[in-house]
């Protein structure tokens, strides 16, 4: 899935009942280090909510340590750590390319980087903003070209808006 906002929760046993002590981490894939995210400061009960949109776009995982430190002689701690599934960031915009000709004619690419592109819309003067197609039909990959032919436009000066969104919902206008 693709994630700016990211609600990290778990589920631990500690059947003595210990105090523990939380650590949230994060790598990018391909990455040999980890980055704390939080620590047991910022992290009470079992769900942090974390704000991803200064990461570069990427996929990426979570690593929760959990330790009984709090608790124990040095000679006594237990330590466990869980490592997510990877996970996609996407943050950034797609891009846009396009071009008008004199008879009402647009065509242009939409891409992104990271993700999809999942919709292209238009908007005409201060109407709402229809749907577009892609050239085929199928809005499923990272760039996508499309043509819209405006009809029945007068001759007076019209504004246009073409929207593309990707699959995180970053939208370029």
């Amino acid at each position: 899935s693709v994630l700016k906002q990211c609600s990290i929760s778990w589920r631990l046993e500690n059947p003595d009942q210990d105090e523990l002590l939380l650590e949230l981490y994060y790598q990018m894939d391909g990455d040999v280090l980890w980055t704390k995210i939080a620590g047991a400061e910022q992290i009470k009960g079992n769900r942090y909510q974390w704000d991803a949109t200064g990461l570069a776009d990427g996929w990426y995982r979570v690593k929760l340590v959990a330790s009984d430190k709090p608790s124990n002689a040095e000679d006594e701690v237990f330590q466990a750590e869980l490592i997510s599934n990877l996970f996609l960031i996407d943050t950034t915009k797609p891009d846009l390319n396009f071009t008008i000709s004199g008879s009402g004619v647009i065509t242009g690419e939409a891409k992104d980087a990271t993700s999809a592109i999942s919709k292209i819309e238009y908007a005409l003067d201060d109407e709402d903003f229809a749907p577009a197609l892609s050239l085929d039909s199928v809005l499923d990959q990272k760039a996508e070209k499309f043509e819209l032919k405006l009809k029945r436009l007068s001759k007076e000066m019209h504004r246009i808006t073409i929207r593309v969104c990707d699959q995180a919902n970053n939208c370029a206008l």
